[in-house]
């Protein structure tokens, strides 16, 4: 990746005095750099990156919504309501992909 003045994001950090190595902040701010390089940067790749990036991250915010709720209904149910509730969930959902009976790939 190649940044607005020709440097890489690695280029702008220096490692720490005589060790070699790069210490916390400069991790920091190497990171700080490439996140600013790949929101700015208008290329399609980095376009594609970006979406995908957002797709994954509301299936994963949907996916912790979902565990959430699974638990507070089963504590607010109780076993045997929430036993229930899930029997009849499930049932719904496989025959839910039965409902358009091949209508959506003819």
């Amino acid at each position: 990746m190649i940044l607005a003045n020709g440097a890489t994001p690695r280029d702008e950090i220096a490692p720490a005095a005589g060790s070699g190595r790069l210490g916390p902040a400069e991790h920091l701010r190497a990171l700080l750099a490439r996140l600013r390089h790949l929101a700015t940067d208008a290329s399609h790749a980095a376009e594609a990156r970006r979406v995908a990036g957002s797709a994954f991250l509301i299936r994963i915010l949907g996916a912790l919504i979902a565990y959430g709720s699974q638990i507070f209904l089963a504590r607010w149910m109780g076993a045997s309501e929430f036993g229930i509730y899930v029997y009849v969930t499930v049932w719904l959902l496989l025959l839910g992909g039965f409902s358009s009976l091949g209508l959506s790939i003819a």
